[in-house]
């Protein structure tokens, strides 16, 4: 039977590239009208190559799938139909479910449909199949079902349900249905062709053939050196787990078609006359001279299980439903000495911090007279943390309760009471309203009540009408201190350096080192600092004359408070501060002040999100008294961050790192690298256009080809209410966001805006840093023709192989910025 079975095979080559040829024709009609077709098509095709080269092809363009089916997918199923033809004529199993890992335009589906539709054709009986195609792109799956497999069924219908089931996952490796799964076999289509990748994917690997323990497994890999022996140590390890080598597929195999694809090859040639594209002109072979195929079996008896298990990390609110790495639980467990956590964007930190309150809430079995405090500096990460607490902490044995504003209205922060206690055990609070809340420091108005600007700007008004005045009235030349005017410096020296550093007198401000300041330089007892002081102690007069407040103030208020031995505080039994990077030495002695033991500190941060400290920004040093037994921990990669995300930025985190080491900071942020297992998304977007008309229309088209990611609305980073308002009129769902707002927070799809400046000259890489990692799934950068010098400079340390130009004039005004000598 399985000569005549081979025999029906062959015969269905030239359907097979008809097949190919009218699906590629119909893609080709709905979308070559676009306006970036040709600039897409050339760049898919130019792309295709980094197969051959043994790079890494990202799969995330619109016409990625579309280039890869003229040319691979004849070759993939070609690969495929030798091995299939052997398990399928073998198996006396009547149902199979068979997990396509790495599925790409669905090559296993083809195979396998046409080996049934011939075990059919010639009389055999066939066994009921699903198979579940999972990828990491969204385009080759979609690609693969609304065009590929749906032309194949019109001619070979015997592989619609119910004989043949077809599923299709995003992402991740798991079971997307809760199937019932009976015989499951799985196959990897180059999947270990990842070449940053291989480790993580053979360990999810290894727990996926744990789990599931499949009958049937079929490897596939380039052929190269690296990735053969990458593939003959897998099969080594599946021999020892019982798995026994049923054949070895290569090059020299003898596959069912030969020959070109004359239909296949006759398109490439028509698209080479009209769009162009290297190599598009050159005929698609069935040949597939580049592989290796592994073939392993287990014999078992049937078994039902209903399960998944991920290989990529996918974006989960659900904190019950997060599984920690073993660093993550590592760094989880209580040690009984103070803990700082540093890692990058994304690496957990904020998780690891929810898992250690539950741990010492369960090591201490909620005594009810257990007091924890967790603080942060954002206000939706504070609501985010609470919300995180409530979904993992035992609801038996404690409730949260929302705090309230003087009007009675629900605000982010809240508390957690255990039910056998009456007060509050662990206090989930913002920063700045720990004076008032912990400290009862009276709370003041923050801004005359008849302003109509924010705070902030409030605030900066009158630093700066202060220091005018001051200059004006001590005839000093406006020009020599035109610097030290500036507001947001002044506003900033208070905040940093004044308060932070706790030089309550100008005899100790005079002579401070200003550590990461920078420009502009004060020397040390110098007319300038002098000036500085000045205007700053006018300021705080003022504020204190009209009884008004700055969040600092407070917090200066409530560090006298705590140093003043006659004022008795209820301490906490733990303190966990996450964004570490935003506090000073004077918020450090705060929580030293506000705990029983320092022991129980934990703080959790990354230097290189550091917008409000900059290099002023500190960690616990070893070198320092009071913090000199603190255990590190560093945490690796982004588990939120998309991995080619997190590729293409990690020139900008090395250069944030290394600025850190220059001025002289023995404490450095953990530079990001892309973990293994993170959700690979999208490469960063890149859009311009020469007025706004243009750009909105670019920016339609990307966020609706992307949303494919899964996302159902943009966030507009940093304050441009234009562009904002312009995507609102234009029907997409959007947010106006800034990033002291959002800061330890995730977006599935962030706008980054280069026409609009950040509120900081200094701490410009940190901000965008901050900006970049905010996403989940897809990053758009809309550039701008007066674009920032130091936004340039950004740009330029991105890696290009990890950018999508979503034209060609998008990709020349993106190279030409990159040329301007800085």
């Amino acid at each position: 039977m399985k000569e005549k079975l081979l025999l029906w095979l062959k015969g269905q080559q030239q359907t097979l590239d008809q097949i190919i040829y009218e699906a590629a024709f119909e893609y080709y009609q709905k979308n070559s009208v676009k306006a970036n077709f040709d600039f897409e098509l050339s760049i898919c095709q130019e792309e295709s190559f980094d197969l051959i080269k043994g790079k890494d092809l990202c799969y995330d363009r619109l016409n990625t799938p579309f280039t890869y089916s003229l040319w691979y997918h004849a070759r993939r199923v070609n690969t495929f139909l030798s091995f299939f033809a052997d398990a399928l004529l073998n198996t006396a199993e009547s149902r199979i479910e068979i997990f396509d890992l790495g599925a790409g335009t669905g090559a296993i589906q083809w195979a396998v449909g046409l080996i049934i539709s011939g075990m059919k054709a010639i009389g055999m009986s066939t066994p009921k199949i699903t198979v579940i195609n999972i990828d990491t792109s969204p385009f080759m799956l979609l690609y693969g079902e609304k065009y590929l497999w749906r032309h194949f069924v019109e001619y070979y219908p015997f592989c619609k349900e119910p004989n043949m089931i077809t599923k299709y996952s995003v992402v991740s490796w798991n079971n997307p249905e809760n199937l019932t799964l009976t015989n499951p076999w799985i196959a990897s289509s180059y999947l270990f062709d990842m070449s940053d990748n291989k480790e993580e994917i053979a360990k999810g690997f290894d727990e996926l053939v744990s789990t599931f323990k499949p009958i049937n497994l079929l490897l596939i890999t380039s052929n190269q050196d690296k990735k053969v022996a990458f593939l003959k140590e897998l099969k080594q390890k599946l021999n020892n787990e019982g798995y026994l080598t049923q054949g070895i597929y290569t090059q020299n195999h003898n596959l069912l078609f030969q020959g070109q694809l004359l239909k296949v090859s006759k398109l490439r040639q028509e698209l080479a006359k009209k769009h162009g594209g290297k190599g598009m002109s050159n005929s698609a072979t069935w040949d597939d001279m580049s592989f290796i195929g592994l073939a392993l079996t287990k014999q078992q008896m049937m078994l039902s299980l209903q399960t998944g298990i991920k290989l990529f990390t996918v974006t989960e609110r659900d904190r019950t439903k997060i599984k920690l790495s073993v660093d993550q639980l590592k760094a989880s467990k209580p040690t009984g000495k103070p803990t700082v956590i540093l890692g990058p964007a994304g690496c957990g930190k904020s998780v690891v911090l929810t898992e250690r309150i539950k741990n010492i809430v369960e090591n201490h079995d909620y005594n009810p007279h257990l007091k924890i405090l967790v603080t942060t500096f954002n206000k939706d990460l504070v609501r985010y943390l609470g919300d995180w607490l409530e979904q993992i902490l035992d609801a038996n044995k404690c409730k949260r309760e929302f705090g309230k504003d003087f009007y009675g209205r629900p605000q982010q922060y809240s508390y957690f009471r255990f039910s056998n206690s009456d007060k509050y055990n662990i206090y989930v609070l913002h920063f700045d309203v720990l004076p008032t809340k912990i400290g009862s420091v009276m709370a003041k108005d923050l801004k005359f009540k008849t302003y109509k600007g924010e705070i902030e700007q409030f605030h900066l008004d009158k630093l700066k009408e202060i220091a005018d005045d001051l200059l004006t009235e001590s005839k000093l030349n406006k020009k020599d201190f035109e610097s030290v005017c500036d507001p947001n410096f002044l506003f900033d020296e208070y905040h940093r350096i004044v308060y932070g550093l706790q030089c309550s007198t100008y005899k100790k401000y005079k002579v401070i080192e200003r550590v990461g300041r920078g420009n502009p330089k004060l020397r040390t007892n110098s007319a300038k600092r002098k000036f500085v002081w000045d205007t700053l102690i006018l300021y705080v007069k003022f504020l204190k004359a009209n009884n008004l407040d700055s969040f600092t103030l407070r917090r200066y208020r409530f560090l006298q408070k705590l140093n003043n031995p006659k004022v008795a505080f209820a301490k906490f039994d733990y303190i966990l501060v996450d964004e570490l990077q935003d506090c000073t030495i004077a918020d450090y002695e705060i929580f030293y002040k506000l705990v029983k033991d320092s022991n129980n500190i934990v703080l959790a941060g990354d230097l290189a999100q550091s917008i409000r400290l900059g290099t002023t920004s500190r960690v616990p040093r070893a070198d320092d008294e009071m913090m000199k037994r603190f255990d590190r921990i560093l945490l690796e990669g982004s588990y939120r961050l998309p991995f080619r995300i997190s590729e293409c930025v990690k020139g900008l985190s090395e250069r944030i790192n290394s600025k850190r080491f220059k001025v002289g900071n023995n404490e450095s942020g953990n530079v990001i690298n892309p973990f293994k297992g993170a959700p690979p998304g999208a490469r960063p977007l890149i859009i311009y256009g020469e007025n706004w008309t243009e750009t909105i229309q670019k920016l339609k088209e990307v966020i609706m080809a992307y949303k494919l990611y899964g996302f159902k609305s943009v966030s507009v980073f940093e304050r441009d209410d234009i562009l904002h308002s312009k995507l609102i009129l234009n029907g997409i769902s959007a947010t106006y966001e800034t990033i002291l707002k959002a800061k330890g927070l995730e977006k599935q799809c962030v706008i980054w805006s280069t026409r609009v400046p950040v509120d900081t000259e200094k701490e410009i890489d940190e901000f965008v840093y901050t900006i970049l990692t905010r996403t989940s799934a897809v990053l758009i950068i809309v550039l701008s023709s007066n674009i920032h010098p130091s936004y340039i400079d950004i740009l330029k340390t991105f890696d290009r192989a990890r950018l999508i130009y979503w034209d060609s004039s998008s990709k020349s005004k993106f190279l030409e910025l990159c040329e301007v000598d800085n």
